[in-house]
């Protein structure tokens, strides 16, 4: 059972999970909130390579925003 793995009181950041296992954490929940935010906002497929180039250009902002803030938490710990 896959939740036997995981373990009570774990946060997502580099410390808990690794560099590998929260940059793909990051990336899943980043992207996925992003996709539907950009397309709800537009509420239509008209304008999807706009749309898609948006989404593309804030998730890659918003990534590295959170990589460099979690930088600078696992350091000073």
């Amino acid at each position: 059972n896959p939740r036997d793995e995981y373990e009570a009181g774990v946060k997502p950041s580099i410390r808990d999970l690794g560099f590998q296992w929260f940059l793909l954490y990051v990336l899943l929940m980043v992207s996925f909130h992003h996709l539907i935010l950009f397309f709800l906002e537009s509420f239509s497929l008209f304008n999807f390579f706009s749309t898609l180039v948006r989404f593309l250009f804030s998730s890659t902002f918003t990534i590295a925003l959170l990589l460099i803030f979690e930088g600078f938490r696992y350091r000073r710990k």
